[in-house]
């Protein structure tokens, strides 16, 4: 399974022409025969729910176990969503006694992903949106353009690293899990 670079992202968003490359390997990507899309063709959907994305996705294990933990699995398989999907690198930025107690606290860890899930498709524009989260909390998006030409999207500290889209949700893989004290800084 295939992440989509962010500029592919952003062309759908903001209406620029960018091409697709796999975030894994870097390499241009091809969408699959089977999606019905072509080379340069917007991200091909894919066909499962967000959970189902997630738990075929081994860079996701960590947040696929949490999602079951926090018993949201129910929830992610709604549509009209957009989750920010913290990397396994992205939990273990954690201070491994944090992680162990966040993970053993079903309670605390539902609050906590539900900062990760918004109702609905969100548009970005080019500059600082804030953006309500399922947990009724708000997050502040950022969309730059860098000195070399490239969109960024930050999400409060936590960069998107990549996206994939579903029939009916959109995942955005995040450096960082939000609301949770980070050992590392990510952004300088």
């Amino acid at each position: 399974m295939a992440l989509y670079y962010l500029p592919e992202l952003l062309a759908d968003y903001l209406g620029v022409k960018a091409n697709a490359v796999n975030v894994m390997t870097g390499n241009p990507t091809i969408p699959s025969a089977s999606t019905g899309a072509g080379a340069g063709a917007p991200s091909p959907a894919f066909n499962g729910t967000v959970v189902d994305f997630v738990s075929q996705t081994p860079d996701f294990s960590t947040l696929l176990s949490a999602v079951q933990i926090a018993g949201l699995g129910d929830a992610l398989k709604g549509g009209n969503l957009t989750v920010l999907a913290p990397t396994n690198e992205a939990f273990a930025q954690i201070k491994p006694r944090d992680l162990k107690a966040l993970l053993a606290n079903p309670t605390k860890l539902a609050s906590v992903l539900k900062q990760h899930v918004v109702p609905g498709n969100v548009r970005l524009k080019e500059g600082n949106s804030f953006v309500k989260n399922l947990d009724g909390g708000e997050s502040l998006w950022s969309v730059t353009k860098d000195e070399d030409g490239n969109w960024d999207i930050y999400v409060d500290q936590s960069k998107v690293q990549g996206i994939v889209r579903g029939n009916n949700w959109t995942a955005l893989a995040i450096d960082r899990v939000l609301g949770v004290k980070q050992e590392h800084k990510t952004r300088c």
